[in-house]
């Protein structure tokens, strides 16, 4: 039984777009489908949504998307606590603090989870989690003979999270773009659809594929 699924969408193209629109477009399409597998029994559901590399103009649009997000009743039905992974707090001030009201409107819930990427990038996961273990090593906290591969994933941004089962790569995406101490377990599926063409039956045949 599927638990955890991840997605990785396309990036988004806003090239001669209406930013809002299209930004909304996503995340409707994302709220749909995280709506479906909470229903289902999925636990906890991982997806991209802004990779290190972004434009000004998406910023006001995801501050108003993501103000909206923390009053979605969705996440009240399904009691979802929401994660943010990445260097979110290095965004521009106000989107840091959507953020913010998003995790704390959420901080209560428990009975399912969100994880939410945002400016992240998966190489720096990894060296995110070395500094720590150098910290705890020069602090006397952590014996360097000791050091094996759960300490490494203790030091992860999800370290209490079990990985995901699956993860879903839109637009025939070839780069994966999640924890590096996850992905040699994660089956990976790769779609020819944009992220915001995949329809209720491509989402159900993700979740019965054999793992």
């Amino acid at each position: 039984m599927i638990t955890h699924i991840a997605y990785q969408p396309e990036p988004l193209n806003i090239t001669g777009t209406d930013v809002y629109e299209s930004w909304n477009t996503r995340i409707e399409q994302f709220k749909k489908i995280l709506a479906h597998h909470y229903s289902n029994e999925v636990i906890v559901a991982t997806i991209n949504i802004l990779g290190t590399k972004y434009h000004e103009s998406e910023i006001d649009p995801l501050t108003a998307l993501f103000r909206e997000l923390a009053r979605w009743e969705g996440l009240q039905k399904n009691q979802t606590r929401v994660a943010v992974l990445g260097k979110w707090y290095t965004l521009p001030g106000r989107l840091v603090e959507a953020i913010k009201e998003l995790i704390e409107s959420t901080k209560d819930y428990d009975s399912t989870f969100l994880n939410m990427y945002l400016n992240y990038d998966s190489k720096e996961e990894m060296v995110d989690a070395v500094k720590n273990i150098s910290r705890a090593v020069s602090a006397g906290k952590q014996d360097v003979e000791l050091i094996n591969q759960e300490t490494l994933r203790d030091n992860t941004y999800t370290p209490h999270t079990p990985p995901p089962q699956k993860i879903v790569l839109t637009n025939n995406q070839k780069n994966l773009n999640t924890s590096l101490y996850d992905a040699p377990t994660i089956r990976i599926i790769i779609s020819e659809k944009k992220f915001e063409e995949l329809t209720l039956e491509d989402i159900k045949r993700f979740e019965q594929q054999d793992l």
